[in-house]
């Protein structure tokens, strides 16, 4: 129920409620996260589950809302939002 425009068996979350967001994307995409019960400040990094490794620096994002998350590329990623 926390992501949006997504197609079907295309992108899976796990939250912890106020605290930390996973989302699974089983080939790339794109997703809207709700955010609503976050930090107005959260920390996104992104997992290339492929090599195991972490890409580039984390970002920050407003939460309080909706969020855009586009993964960076095709393949298995996932966003870790805390």
């Amino acid at each position: 129920d926390r992501l949006s425009e997504r197609a079907p068996n295309a992108a899976y979350c796990a939250a912890r409620r106020g605290k930390a967001w996973v989302v699974y994307f089983t080939d790339g995409g794109r997703v809207t996260i709700d955010l609503r019960d976050a930090p107005r400040r959260t920390r996104l990094r992104w997992l290339e589950i492929s090599r195991g490794d972490w890409s580039g620096p984390a970002q920050t994002v407003a939460g309080k809302g909706t969020v855009p998350l586009a993964a960076p590329g095709p393949g298995h990623w996932v966003a870790a939002l805390t």
